[in-house]
């Protein structure tokens, strides 16, 4: 199976910051951490931040940091 840390986690925040700044999708960066589809990452993510990885972004990384 697909064991998911904090760690994992908090990593997967920093990359949605990168999404944010950089442009990389969240395509690239289920790949990136070997998520095995990115809608599964997606999953994943609102199962442990309650959010998607886009509402997360927009709550958390607000535009005023590009």
């Amino acid at each position: 199976g697909f064991t998911v840390s904090l760690t994992i986690i908090g990593i997967v925040r920093e990359m949605i910051g990168a999404h944010k700044i950089f442009g990389i999708t969240f395509a690239e960066i289920s790949n990136i951490l070997a998520f095995p589809s990115q809608s599964y990452f997606v999953k994943v993510f609102k199962k442990y931040e309650g959010v998607t990885p886009g509402k997360y972004q927009s709550v958390h990384l607000p535009s005023a940091i590009i």
